[in-house]
């Protein structure tokens, strides 16, 4: 299959849009971000958000998301494209537990958060994957989950 260097700019609508999947491949290491780098995250965030540049542009670069484009022959998840993350996924992750917790702990609205879903899985992880979908869900489970995801400085 020939590599495309194709590069596109997305927002957090369209990084967590239904009509795309990602997924962690089993070679790609644990989540391991803890406080301070999703701390750092956050302050990058919340300065870019104060920077008369933002304000004037609305726009923010988050960072790089290396991925390749998986064949979804078959797969589960009709329609959508589905992308083998290769670069990024410790702040794809991090992305997505901050959107878990915005529509549980600070009560966004619904309509602020309704375009956001959890399109990001793990291959041969099932206990990120669970606990990524709990925190989505705002559900426990008694199934063992990856307790890196669940004690985040939040």
């Amino acid at each position: 299959m020939p590599l495309s260097n194709d590069l596109a700019l997305l927002t957090i609508e369209q990084l967590f849009s239904a009509n795309s999947h990602y997924v962690i491949p089993i070679y790609q290491r644990n989540y391991a971000w803890g406080a301070q780098e999703i701390e750092q995250l956050i302050r990058d965030i919340a300065d870019a958000a104060e920077a008369p540049e933002y304000r004037k542009e609305g726009k923010y670069f988050l960072g790089s998301l290396v991925v390749y484009v998986r064949d979804n022959t078959g797969s589960a998840h009709h329609g959508a494209a589905i992308y083998e993350t290769i670069d990024g996924q410790q702040r794809h992750t991090t992305l997505s537990i901050l959107v878990a917790y915005l529509k549980k702990v600070a009560h966004y609205s619904a309509r602020d958060l309704t375009s956001l879903h959890l399109n990001l899985d793990f291959d041969s992880r099932p206990k990120s994957a669970r606990t990524l979908h709990n925190l989505f869900q705002q559900s426990h489970s008694n199934d063992p989950e990856e307790s890196s995801m669940r004690r985040l400085p939040l």
